[in-house]
């Protein structure tokens, strides 16, 4: 005999049970309990228990955890997840289950979702994986007390925008005639003026280079934690435009280059100790070299670039994607509808 339905509602106060089960049919009863959230959590969760005691039968249903739910869904929605990705998603479900610990999701509510939520306010994507476990939950049928969590600005504060630290046209100057390594100035002015993320930069090989049609395609990206060439973050590949100030690098490097395959073969260990020792010399505010995506992204918005163009650059999926991260640097002074200045009308009568 087994559970196909089951319905909690309150009536008076109280509350009821409403199942369908595959031999006897449908059986309605009260469950005694008063009508609080921590009862219908209770209620809840142990509802088969209720049902099969109500008919006399029973049995014991098994604990459900964010550790237990959170590996199912590991193992069964992550398959092909990069290996960079699925690391932050264990670190994610490590991170939660040492808030909420051993207690069953069942009787977790939502206002303890909320605080859980409030506590990490300005790491948006740990709520995301949140949501993402709580959509799992619920299209395994799993029957909770919680629904996924909109983000409003009184959890996420300035989530998109916070890690933004871009760098101004006048500090890629200093940092690009500070570098007295070519090597790593010619790798600087690539990433200063392609907004590639720092993997596509060390995946990028001389076959992608269109010196004639001053193109680049970016198909391929470095996955640092297993030194594997795998695809783009979008899993898409997208074709950029090699502005001059890239030509002039790329060019640089391709006199001396050693590999005929591979243009950066450094590691990114070496690049980022280069980087913070530069930046620490001009005395600049200690920031990551992915810092150099958004400066590029900045910079062309704040000179009125159209959004469009820099959304391709950066190979995001949507133009929706940029303004999220880049609205602030996007100049709003731009006088509307001025091509309606001359417009006049010749109107008889009294408005």
């Amino acid at each position: 005999m087994e559970v196909k339905h089951t319905n909690l509602y309150k009536r008076n106060g109280i509350i009821y049970i409403d199942a369908t089960l595959t031999e006897i049919g449908r059986v309605r009863f009260s469950t005694k309990l008063k009508d609080t959230k921590e009862n219908m959590a209770k209620a809840l969760l142990s509802a088969k228990d209720l049902i099969f005691a109500y008919l006399g039968v029973q049995v014991k249903e098994q604990k459900l955890t964010f550790a237990t739910l959170g590996e199912k869904f590991i193992l069964e929605e992550c398959q092909h997840t990069k290996t960079q990705t699925l690391m932050k998603y264990k670190s994610n479900l490590t991170d939660i289950i040492k808030y909420f610990g051993s207690k069953d999701l069942r009787l977790i509510t939502q206002e303890q979702v909320r605080n859980y939520a409030y506590d990490n306010q300005t790491q948006a994507y740990k709520i995301a994986f949140l949501n993402r476990i709580i959509r799992f939950a619920i299209t395994n049928n799993v029957r909770l007390n919680l629904k996924p969590l909109k983000f409003k600005n009184h959890y996420v504060v300035n989530a998109n925008t916070k890690n933004v630290l871009p760098f101004s046209l006048d500090e890629i100057k200093q940092v690009l005639e500070s570098v007295k390594d070519d090597y790593f100035k010619n790798f600087l002015q690539l990433a200063f003026f392609t907004g590639m993320r720092t993997g596509e930069l060390f995946a990028l090989q001389w076959q992608d280079c269109d010196f004639e049609n001053n193109k680049i395609l970016v198909n391929k990206s470095l996955e640092f934690s297993t030194g594997k060439i795998t695809t783009t973050k979008t899993h898409q590949s997208r074709y950029i435009d090699m502005l001059p100030q890239v030509k002039l690098a790329l060019l640089s490097l391709k006199s001396k280059a050693q590999d005929d395959k591979t243009i950066f073969t450094f590691n990114v260990v070496t690049a980022r100790n280069k980087w913070h020792k530069v930046c620490e010399s001009l005395g600049l505010e200690k920031r990551c070299l992915y810092q150099t995506r958004h400066s590029f992204a900045t910079m062309m918005l704040t000179n009125n670039e159209e959004p469009l163009w820099v959304s391709s650059m950066l190979g995001h999926k949507s133009l929706h994607t940029t303004y999220k991260h880049y609205v602030k640097y996007i100049p709003q002074t731009k006088k509307r509808a001025a091509f309606l200045d001359n417009f006049t009308l010749s109107i008889k009568g009294e408005i």
